[in-house]
C-alpha cells in the first residue's frame, strides 16, 4: 500500500504542473472468471475510477473493483482490486503507461475433496505488483473508437492458509512475470458522456505453494468528460 500511495503522490505533482485538465469519472461492471490451483469462482464485479487527462496527454487513472462476496465465505470467491496507472499518448493513437496494482482474493480450498462445509479451509491470496504496458487506439466511424492494450507486470504473490488442527496461519510467498491483455470499443454517446465495453485476461504463474493465476471478464463501462 505504500508503494501505491508513492506512486499516486507522484503522479498528482506531476499532473499539477499541467495547465489544462479533464476529469471522467466513471462507474463500471465486470463479469469475472477467476481460477488459481485452489479455489474458482464465476461472479459480477463492480467498479468506480476516474482518470485525469492534461492537455499535454500525459493521464492519471484510478480504478477499483469489489465483487458482491462476504469478508469471511465459503463456496465463493470475493475478491478486489485496486489500479493506478499512469500513462502518455505518443502520436497515431499509441500510448505507452505504467503502474501499480493491489489485488486481494479470499475463497476456499477446493483440492480438500474429503472436506465437508464445516471443515474448509479458507485462503487468501495477496498481490500486488508494478506494470508497464503499451495500448494501439484505431478510429471506427465518426464517435467509436477500438484500444488493444498489452502490459507485463513482476507480482509478488502471498497466500495464507489457516490450518485447521492448530488455527495458525500458514504463509507462502512467489513472484512471478504476468502479462494482461485488454480489447475494448469505445463510443462517444455525446461529447462529454463515453461508453466502453471490452474483455481482458490476466495471467500469472508463480509456482511453489501458490500456482497459477488467471481473471478473465468481460466488462462495461459508462464515463463522463467534465
Amino acid at each position: 500500500m505504500n508503494k501505491l500511495l508513492l506512486t499516486i503522490m507522484a503522479s498528482l505533482l506531476v499532473l499539477s504542473a499541467q495547465a489544462d485538465m479533464s476529469v471522467i469519472p466513471r462507474i463500471s461492471a465486470e463479469s469475472q472468471s477467476y481460477q488459481t490451483d485452489f479455489s474458482s469462482a464465476d461472479y459480477v464485479s463492480f467498479g468506480a475510477g476516474i482518470s485525469f487527462v492534461a492537455e499535454s496527454k500525459l493521464y492519471v487513472d484510478f480504478e477499483f473493483f469489489r465483487n458482491n462476496g462476504e469478508d469471511r465465505i465459503v463456496g465463493e470467491v470475493t475478491r478486489e482490486e485496486t489500479t493506478l496507472t499512469v500513462g502518455k499518448a505518443i502520436s497515431n493513437g499509441l500510448s505507452l503507461f505504467g503502474g501499480y496494482k493491489i489485488a486481494r482474493s479470499v475463497g476456499v480450498d477446493e483440492t480438500n475433496e474429503n472436506a465437508n462445509s464445516s471443515s474448509l479451509n479458507e485462503i487468501e491470496l495477496d498481490t500486488d505488483g508494478l506494470f508497464v504496458g503499451v495500448s494501439k487506439t484505431f478510429s471506427a466511424g465518426e464517435r467509436g473508437m477500438f484500444t488493444l492494450a498489452a502490459a507485463v507486470s513482476p507480482m509478488n504473490a502471498r497466500v495464507t492458509t489457516e490450518d485447521l488442527q492448530t488455527g495458525d496461519d500458514i504463509v507462502s510467498e512467489e513472484s512471478a512475470t504476468g502479462v494482461s491483455l485488454n480489447v475494448a470499443y469505445n463510443h462517444m454517446l455525446t461529447n462529454s458522456l463515453i461508453s466502453s465495453v471490452g474483455y481482458k485476461q490476466q495471467s500469472f504463474s508463480y509456482g511453489g505453494d501458490i500456482g497459477s493465476e488467471e481473471v478473465s471478464s468481460l466488462f462495461a463501462k459508462l464515463a463522463y468528460r467534465f
